[in-house]
C-alpha cells in the first residue's frame, strides 16, 4: 500500500525536511591500488589512464619524471582512450564521452564533439595529431584543424572503419576493416588526399608506429618489425625469432624494441640488425603486453595495478595512490546494511557514516570457502557464495549452515523467494540446467525441459509461477516445475531473434521488463514494459533512458538505472518518473538499497546516500504542532501515543519510502496492543525512521 500524494498536501507546511544531494558514504571501506588500463609517452610527458579492479575509470594521470610520481588531471567519470597535446594543451579521446580539452594542465575539461557521429556521446578509439591537427577514430575516421571544436569525417575513406590508428610525423597510418572483412594496413602521407595499401595487416593486439631517421617502423605484437623508407610505398621487415614485440620506440636516440617477455632489442643501424640487452632479463618475472619508450621504458599490463620500468634492468613500480573500490552489491541484513566488495564484507548500522568490516564468514578450512559474492533474503538470511557451495547465516555470522553444489557457483546466477530457490547458468552447456529448489537449498533439482537459449538467460518467481526467459524464446512460464510451458510473449517485439530481455522485476504486483529491439545492423532500441496480469499482455512506459541497465524494487518503489550511470524512480507503476541523476550522471550503479532516512547506492565509484523520502510519504513534510505526542522517542519496543481523541479509532505507521508498515485500530490491531494512552508495539520493526498517521496529522518517531 502507497499513501497517495493528494494526501500529502495536508501534511505540507512553510517548514518541511529537505531533500538533500547524493552524498560518499565510503569511510572504512578498504581502499586499493587502481589498475593501468592506458599508458603512453606524447613527447617526454607521461600519460596513464586508471582503473579500478572491474575496469571504472579513476581519471587521468600524468608525469614528467618519466613515471617516479604521477598527479592526478581529472576526467575520473570517463573511460580513457587515447591522449595526445598540442603545446601546452592536453586531448583525450574517451568511451562514449567524445573528446575532452584543458588548456589548464587538467583543473577544467571541455567536451569538443561538434560534427562527430554521436556527438557527447561518440565512442573515440584513438586519437593522434600531425602538427595541429587532430585526427580521431570512431571508427570511421575524422579531423579538426581549430583544436576540436569541430570535426570532419575524411571523404577519401568512406565505407572503411579504423581497426587501428597512429601518425608519425606527417603520416598516418591505419588498421582497416569494410564491413566485416580486415583489410591491409593503409598508410598516408598527402592527409588522406590518397592512401597507399601495406602488405601486413593490423590485429587486434597492440600496434606502434613511428618515424625515426626519415624511416618508418611498425609493429604489432608479432615477431617481424616493419620498416619503409619511402613514406609507406614499400616495406621490408626484419624477424626477431621467438619473440613477441609490444612495441618499438627511441631511447637517446637509440631505436629500440620491447618483446612480451621483457626482452629489450636495440639497433645502432637504423633497424637493419637488431642485438639484445644482456641485462633485460634479470628481476623480470612478467608478461608484457603494451609498452610506452621514451627517456625511460615502461612495460605494462592493461588491468594490473603496477609496471615495470628499465633502467639497466626492470624494476616494479605503481601510479602511488588508492582510490574507492567497486560496491559489487548492497543489501539490507538485520537491520543494518551489507555492502559486498572486491575488499570483502562491510556492513553500515542504521545512523552510522563508517562502514565496518564483517569478519564472521564460515571458518577458511578449505579454498572453498573464500567468497564471491553476497545476497540476503528477507532481511533476516545472510548468503554468501563460495566456488562450488553457499552457507547461509540467520544470526549476524555467529552459525552458518552450508550448502554443496555439484557446479561450479559462480556458473549461475540466484535467486532465492521464501518458498523458491532458483539457480540460472550464465551460459547454455550440457552440465549446466536451470535448477530449483523448495526445501532451503537442501536439494536442488533440473527445471524439467527448460526452454532458455544460449545468452541473457534469466528466471524469476512470480504469481506462483517460474518465469524463464532468454534471447532467442522469449518469455516461457511453467506452475508444474516443467512438466508444461506457457508462451508469454504477446506484445513483447517479433521474435525472430531480434528481442532481448535485459532484466525484470516484481513491483508493487507488476511485472516489469527492459527489451531491447535491434535491426539486421544492430541498431538497439530500448523499452521499459510493465505486465499487469502476470505477462500475458505488455504495455511501454518508459522509452528515454540510454541503455538500460537494471532493475531494483526498494521496498515497493522502481528503480532503473542505465549502463552509461544515471538512475530513475516511480512510485506510480510507471506514469510519472524522477530523474534522480543529478551528481552520479557517470558513476555505474551495482545496488540500491533503503536504511532508515537515507536511500543508499553501491557504484564503481563506492556507496552513495541520499536523504529525504522524496519517493514516498516524506515529500516536504513535516510533523503536526498538535498536543499529540509520542514517546518514548526513540523507542527501542513499544512507542505511546497521547492526546488523541477517542474519535481516532485507525492508525497507519509508514516508513520513510511510503510504505504502510503497521495499521493500528484500537478494537483490532494487527498484532498491536492498545490500552491509555495507545500503546503500539514495534519491537518487530527494523531501525529507522516512522511515521505515523493520526487522522490528517503526521507524528515521527525513530526505532533503535
Amino acid at each position: 500500500m502507497r499513501i497517495k500524494f493528494t494526501l500529502l498536501i495536508l501534511f505540507i507546511t512553510t517548514n518541511y525536511i529537505s531533500f538533500s544531494a547524493w552524498e560518499p558514504v565510503n569511510d572504512g571501506l578498504d581502499k586499493q591500488a587502481p589498475t593501468i588500463a592506458y599508458m603512453k609517452f606524447v613527447e617526454d610527458q607521461l600519460f596513464a589512464s586508471a582503473s579500478n579492479m572491474l575496469g571504472t575509470s579513476q581519471g587521468l594521470f600524468t608525469s614528467t619524471n618519466f613515471g617516479d610520481t604521477w598527479k592526478l588531471i581529472g576526467l575520473e567519470n570517463s573511460e580513457i582512450t587515447s591522449v595526445t597535446k598540442i603545446n601546452d594543451m592536453y586531448f583525450a579521446g574517451t568511451y562514449n564521452d567524445g573528446i575532452y580539452f584543458t588548456s589548464d594542465g587538467g583543473k577544467n575539461w571541455e567536451q569538443r564533439n561538434i560534427g562527430l557521429p554521436d556527438g557527447d556521446q561518440t565512442h573515440v578509439d584513438y586519437l593522434d595529431k600531425i602538427g595541429d591537427t587532430l585526427i580521431i577514430s570512431v571508427p570511421e575516421l575524422y579531423y579538426s584543424t581549430d583544436l576540436g571544436f569541430t570535426w570532419n569525417k575524411f571523404a577519401s575513406l568512406e565505407g572503411i572503419s579504423c581497426t587501428y590508428l597512429e601518425c608519425a610525423d606527417n603520416v598516418i597510418m591505419i588498421g582497416a576493416l569494410a564491413g566485416d572483412i580486415g583489410l591491409n594496413n593503409r598508410v598516408s602521407s598527402d592527409f588522406g588526399e590518397t592512401w597507399t595499401e601495406t602488405n601486413f595487416y593490423t590485429s587486434s593486439y597492440p600496434s606502434t608506429f613511428i618515424k625515426y631517421h626519415n624511416k618508418l617502423f611498425f609493429t604489432d605484437y608479432t615477431s617481424y618489425i616493419y620498416s619503409s623508407t619511402n613514406n609507406g610505398i614499400d616495406w621490408i621487415s626484419s624477424q626477431l625469432p621467438q619473440n613477441f614485440i609490444v612495441a618499438i620506440g627511441v631511447k637517446n636516440d637509440t631505436l629500440c624494441a620491447v618483446s612480451s617477455t621483457g626482452n629489450i632489442f636495440y639497433s645502432l643501424d637504423d633497424g637493419i640488425t637488431y642485438h639484445k640487452s644482456d641485462m633485460s632479463h634479470i628481476g623480470f618475472d612478467y608478461t608484457v603486453k603494451n609498452a610506452a619508450i621514451s627517456s625511460r621504458i615502461i612495460g605494462y599490463n592493461v588491468g594490473d595495478q603496477a609496471y615495470y620500468y628499465f633502467d639497466l634492468y626492470w624494476l616494479f613500480k605503481d601510479l602511488g595512490v588508492n582510490v574507492q573500490g567497486e560496491v559489487l552489491n548492497i543489501s539490507r541484513y538485520l537491520g543494518k546494511l551489507i555492502a559486498n566488495t572486491q575488499n570483502g564484507i562491510f556492513t553500515l548500522n542504521n545512523g552510522n557514516t563508517i562502514w565496518e568490516k564483517f569478519t564472521s564468514t564460515p571458518s577458511n578450512q578449505d579454498k572453498d570457502n573464500n567468497v564471491n559474492s553476497v545476497q540476503t533474503l528477507d532481511d533476516s538470511k545472510l548468503i554468501l557464495f563460495h566456488n562450488k557451495s553457499y552457507s547461509i547465516s540467520e544470526d549476524d555470522g555467529a552459525s552458518w549452515q552450508q550448502f554443496k553444489m555439484n557446479q561450479n557457483i559462480y556458473s549461475y546466477t540466484f535467486n532465492f523467494y521464501p518458498n523458491i530457490y532458483l539457480a540460472t547458468p550464465h551460459t547454455y552447456a550440457m552440465e549446466h540446467k536451470v535448477k530449483y529448489s523448495t526445501d532451503k537449498g537442501n536439494s536442488w533439482n533440473p527445471l524439467l525441459n527448460a526452454p532458455y537459449g544460449n545468452i541473457n538467460t534469466g528466471t524469476f518467481f512470480f504469481n506462483n509461477q517460474i518465469f524463464c526467459y532468454s534471447d532467442e524464446i522469449g518469455m516461457q512460464t511453467t506452475s508444474d516445475y516443467g512438466q508444461t510451458w506457457i508462451r508469454k510473449n504477446d506484445n513483447l517485439g517479433n521474435w525472430d531473434g531480434h528481442v532481448k530481455i535485459f532484466d525484470s522485476a516484481i513491483c508493487d504486483s507488476s511485472l516489469f521488463l527492459i527489451i531491447a529491439h535491434y535491426d539486421f545492423e544492430y541498431n538497439y532500441s530500448y523499452v521499459l514494459m510493465k505486465s499487469e496480469d502476470y505477462g500475458e499482455t505488455y504495455q511501454t512506459v518508459k522509452t528515454d533512458i540510454i541503455w538500460p541497465k537494471s532493475l531494483y524494487n526498494v521496498q515497493n518503489k522502481l528503480f532503473v538505472t542505465s549502463t552509461f550511470g544515471g538512475l530513475y524512480c516511480t512510485t506510480d507503476k510507471g506514469e510519472t518518473w524522477i530523474d534522480k541523476s543529478e551528481g552520479i550522471e557517470k558513476i555505474k550503479i551495482l545496488g540500491i538499497q533503503s536504511l532508515g532516512e537515507y536511500l543508499y547506492i553501491g557504484t564503481n565509484k563506492g556507496v552513495f546516500r541520499e536523504q529525504g523520502a522524496e519517493f514516498g510519504l516524506g515529500i516536504n513534510l513535516t510533523e503536526s504542532t498538535s498536543d499529540i505526542s509520542i514517546f518514548p522517542n526513540p523507542a527501542s519496543s513499544t512507542i505511546n501515543l497521547t492526546g488523541v481523541s477517542e474519535g481516532m479509532t485507525k492508525f497507519s505507521i509508514f516508513d520513510v519510502l511510503g510504505n504502510v508498515v503497521m495499521t493500528v485500530t484500537r478494537n483490532n490491531t494487527e498484532g498491536a496492543i492498545y490500552d491509555s494512552p495507545l500503546r503500539i508495539d514495534v519491537s518487530h520493526l527494523l531501525p529507522g525512521v516512522y511515521l505515523v498517521q493520526i487522522g490528517d496529522e503526521v507524528k515521527k518517531f525513530v526505532k533503535i
